[in-house]
């Protein structure tokens, strides 16, 4: 998955539980997410962190780690 979008069609509450329940699965399995909040809030992008991951198991060139950027 690149990304999910989570986008409000009745209460900010009801969307805050459902990205909140992803949120804590995506901890609970140890992965790092970035999430972009939009529309004053009726859009919420979460986006699991597969470069953090990569990182982590070694699979990334080392060219890449000297440059300091987490793309």
């Amino acid at each position: 998955v690149n990304g999910l979008v989570y986008e409000c069609n009745g209460s900010l509450d009801e969307l805050a539980d459902c990205v909140a329940r992803a949120c804590i699965v995506l901890q609970e399995r140890n992965v790092p997410f970035n999430v972009l909040i939009a529309d004053c809030g009726r859009r919420v992008f979460l986006f699991p962190q597969c470069f953090a991951e990569k990182q982590a198991l070694g699979q990334v060139d080392q060219g890449i780690l000297d440059t300091q950027v987490n793309p």
